[in-house]
């Protein structure tokens, strides 16, 4: 988002040009990391981008939704596949996630007030407790606002909430409020950048 930013809002050839470039390539390293939570944050993050940006994005999700069954024909099969395997119990990686996630909610509620301390010694000293069998070598409980209610406790969880809700408002008030295109086009960029990294943040811990 920050990138498309930069390229919508840039004023000459040379600008655009260079900011083209960092798209398709930020696009393709997100690619090549194969992480549906990374794709899922991205295309929701440029979602909300383009819907503040333009009125004519309620026309495009229109046809868009209509051109969906034929995706699979444009897209890779292989991405299409691991895109569509997204709350796939079968899959490896979906399964192993839940269990963590299982186990870490186990967790919370033994350390809901105070939480477990910050950091992977403290998580890998407390989790294999409560670990499933498979899965008692896990880093960290591949979710963001887990992990942080797991370290903090529920006032961590609540503060990190409270600054991100500020946060989105006043990104939102000032994008408004702004007449020139380039400004508010870079507070927008910023906003759903952040807010792509926290749709990620629900299938691993970001900061990890």
């Amino acid at each position: 988002p920050v990138a498309a930013a930069f390229f919508f809002s840039s004023r000459d050839r040379r600008g655009k040009f260079n900011s083209f470039l960092t798209c398709v390539a930020l696009f393709s390293c997100l690619i090549l990391t194969w992480s549906r939570g990374g794709w899922l944050g991205l295309i929701i993050g440029m979602l909300i981008f383009f819907i503040f940006m333009t009125r004519k994005t309620v026309t495009f999700l229109f046809f868009a939704g209509v051109s969906l069954p034929f995706l699979p024909l444009i897209i890779p099969e292989n991405i299409w596949n691991r895109f569509t395997s997204i709350g796939n119990l079968a899959d490896s990686s979906t399964s192993y996630r839940v269990h963590i996630w299982e186990a870490s909610l186990n967790m919370l509620r033994d350390c809901f007030g105070s939480g477990i301390g910050i950091g992977e010694a403290a998580f890998s000293q407390v989790y294999p407790l409560y670990a499933y069998a498979g899965v008692e070598n896990a880093p960290h409980s591949h979710n963001l606002f887990l992990q942080i209610a797991l370290e903090l406790g529920i006032i961590g969880l609540t503060v990190f909430t409270v600054i991100m809700l500020i946060f989105i408002k006043n990104s939102i008030s000032r994008a408004v409020n702004t007449r020139e295109r380039r400004p508010r086009l870079l507070i927008l960029g910023g906003m759903c950048g952040i807010l792509s990294v926290l749709v990620q943040g629900m299938t691993d811990h970001v900061w990890y």
